[in-house]
């Protein structure tokens, strides 16, 4: 994997060889460093699918969209949950109900664990005893 960076710092392009001739993934970003669309190509270099970030007026990321490169459609993927921060998420399903998935954050902000559905998927730098590797099982990686 072979990056691309903008004057800032922030990832413009990621690309399969050291030659940088086949892209896989761009980042477009707005005026102010947020990211406003992610596009992913296929092996072929061929758009897939981009990804939409729709944000508040402060930056905050209000909803997110996909659009598969062959179907004007754009699809609503996932709501972010906020509170006094951001809580969780909420993905849409394929039925087009929603599964709500929130996040348990450390001292710095960091996502340590994610609850949802009644399970708890715990990241592996939480030591907890009697869990191997710090996950739960039944927890996808």
């Amino acid at each position: 994997m072979y990056v691309d960076y903008d004057v800032t710092g922030k990832v413009t392009q990621v690309f399969a060889d050291a030659a940088k001739t086949q892209v896989t993934t761009k980042y477009l970003y707005d005026d102010r460093g947020f990211r406003l669309a992610k596009e992913t190509y296929n092996s072929s270099g061929d758009l897939q699918f981009t990804t939409w970030y729709i944000r508040d007026a402060g930056g905050n990321v209000l909803s997110v969209y996909e659009q598969n490169a062959e179907q004007p459609q754009i699809t609503l993927t996932e709501v972010p949950v906020y509170g006094s921060g951001k809580l969780g998420m909420a993905k849409a399903k394929l039925d087009g109900s929603l599964e709500y998935i929130y996040e348990m954050t450390d001292h710095l902000g960091n996502v340590r664990a994610t609850i949802k559905n009644q399970t708890m998927c715990i990241s592996p730098r939480w030591k907890i005893q009697g869990l191997r590797n710090g996950l739960i099982p039944g927890c996808a990686k």
